[in-house]
């Protein structure tokens, strides 16, 4: 049986179960002879809600199984699509693979991009454009960025597990960016930045602010309390290419 045929099966086994509520509540209230159904021991309307619930949550499950890169896809976005019609496992399936599969790459490094800018300074406002002028500086062998932490729980920031997520976007850029990788394929591969985000175990607080050192493209990474973050690259060539990937598509 296919994994289409088997979502439909789940989903057959759960309306079934709805209809044999409602004929039991009908079979109850013939019995004994009930006609107010607030006084019904069997109220099927009572499982509504429940069962849609159920329903919502097979069809997010059956994009997840159909999709190749569950790492792309928006699960909220297919049960808009699906949320008032019935179950159809292989209308979900042809629907997820047009919408997110057939568009992976672009998808993902859209998605990159959108977390790795996470990373870009503020940069200096600009009187004559009425706007901040967004700059990534380099120097040397590194990159000058930036990463808002909330200092304000201890000794510990707030926000390291977006710090890890955000460098490990950049790092993906990279992998893009100078090895050719799809972008889909890189979501697809753990980098070593989930460091910054589990805990005291992985970096102790007294190391926090020193420059902790990676073996991919990024080769260095070191943290300010002010905001500031530097990240080492193998070369100045690396860096400044990383840099102009980097802000492009970068928001104004």
């Amino acid at each position: 049986m296919t994994t289409v045929e088997e979502l439909d099966k789940v989903s057959g086994a759960l309306k079934a179960a709805e209809l044999t509520l409602e004929d039991l509540e009908k079979s109850t209230a013939e019995a004994f002879n009930i006609t107010e159904r607030y006084t019904n021991p069997v109220d099927s309307s009572d499982f509504r809600a429940p069962f849609e619930e159920t329903r919502q949550n097979l069809v997010r499950f059956a994009a997840r199984e159909l999709t190749e890169y569950p790492e792309i896809l928006d699960v909220e976005e297919v049960l808009r699509q699906f949320r008032d019609k019935p179950f159809d496992a292989q209308a979900i399936k042809d629907y997820v693979s047009a919408t997110f599969d057939a568009k992976a790459d672009d998808l993902a490094l859209a998605k990159i991009r959108k977390k790795a800018h996470n990373l870009i300074p503020w940069g200096v406002y600009n009187d004559a454009t009425q706007r901040r002028e967004h700059v990534v500086e380099v120097q040397g062998t590194r990159l000058k960025l930036h990463c808002w932490l909330d200092w304000s729980y201890g000794l510990r920031p707030y926000r390291l597990y977006d710090l890890a997520e955000e460098l490990a976007a950049l790092e993906r850029l990279a992998w893009v960016t100078f090895a050719g990788k799809n972008p889909s394929e890189t979501l697809k591969v753990e980098t070593s930045f989930w460091r910054y985000g589990n805990g005291p175990q992985c970096i102790p607080d007294a190391d926090l602010l020193k420059r902790q050192t990676f073996h991919g493209y990024i080769r260095g990474v070191k943290l300010h309390k002010n905001g500031s973050l530097y990240v080492w690259m193998a070369t100045e060539e690396q860096a400044r290419k990383l840099a102009e990937a980097l802000m492009q598509e970068a928001p104004a």
